[in-house]
């Protein structure tokens, strides 16, 4: 099972929602501690220009 991250932004009616492409996901490394996995997470937020993340486990990216 693998780790994604699914960044979010705001829309045009002040909604949270989940973006197209490949900026919206990141896969990361499930052996990392979840405070250093978060803080990663964190780091590629701020940098792709998003406003939230989750992270999520799953077998693919269909199942996210």
């Amino acid at each position: 099972m693998k780790h994604y991250v699914e960044f979010l932004e705001i829309n045009s009616r002040g909604n949270l929602w989940k973006p197209c492409g490949d900026r919206g996901v990141m896969i990361i490394d499930g052996r990392l501690s979840q405070e250093n996995a978060h803080a990663i997470a964190s780091e590629e937020m701020l940098k792709r220009g998003f406003v939230d993340y989750s992270i999520t486990k799953a077998d693919s990216l269909r199942d996210i």
